[in-house]
């Protein structure tokens, strides 16, 4: 489902109406900010293997730093150059690469990184929260930076706009943003009532990341084994 189709799920369940400017066009009115918030909470209660991303970002000579929005964790850091080779990047405490890489003007190969969060302001005053890498030493040319981790689900802007909980457990969402609602109006029994759902959809995810992980498995153990049947043995007597 799309955020349209979300939305007007979201409006007509909780009967909040005003939340959108008119029941034709279903434009937002404020009901995006608690579908929004409810994915959120969605992602910090379950891990599903979507959110596993590689953030892929071009390098010029003499950047300092670089700026992603919507990661949760990062699991490793590298850069490609030209010449196809991988270099990882070791992390550093951010207050023990601001003592070493705060004078430094020297460019070279960046050997490490370090993370730290930054808060910015659209506009609109709208406030984004973004993770900074800083690398050092700053690169003496240009390299392709990737970032591998595990990010939120894509924001859920525009009325065609889908994400993984919209798509895969759109219902799941709503309920979601219903206990967003009741949270933000501080109606605990409503907040008890849609999470008991939440939860129960929750544990239906999790038997199925389970099960594909198993599947994983069971097909790497199948393969192993076709190939071991397929080779030969020999014993010497």
């Amino acid at each position: 489902m799309t955020l349209l189709d979300i939305r007007k799920l979201f409006v007509d369940h909780s009967g909040r109406y005003d939340l959108v400017t008119d029941t034709t066009n279903y434009a937002d009115n404020g009901a995006d900010f608690f579908i929004t918030s409810g994915q959120r909470i969605l992602d910090d209660m379950v891990d599903v293997s979507q959110t596993d991303m590689i953030f892929e970002h071009s390098l010029l000579k003499g950047t300092k730093y670089v700026d992603i929005q919507n990661i949760r964790s990062i699991t490793r850091i590298w850069i490609v150059g030209d010449d196809s080779e991988k270099i990882m990047l070791e992390r550093m405490a951010l207050n023990d690469f601001k003592i070493k890489y705060r004078e430094q003007s020297d460019e070279g190969l960046p050997r490490v990184y370090s993370l730290q969060p930054t808060r910015t302001q659209t506009p609109d005053g709208d406030e984004i929260r973004t993770t900074r890498i800083l690398l050092g030493p700053t690169p003496e040319t240009a390299y392709e930076l990737r970032v591998e981790g595990r990010f939120y689900s894509h924001f859920l802007v525009n009325n065609d706009d889908v994400s993984f909980w919209s798509v895969e457990y759109p219902h799941t969402l709503v309920q979601a943003a219903l206990y967003s609602m009741e949270r933000f109006y501080r109606n605990t029994q409503g907040m008890r009532d849609h999470m008991e759902a939440i939860e129960r959809d929750i544990i239906g995810i999790d038997f199925d990341e389970v099960e594909k992980m198993v599947g994983i498995r069971t097909t790497m153990a199948d393969s192993f084994n076709e190939r071991a049947r397929a080779t030969p043995k020999s014993f010497s007597k």
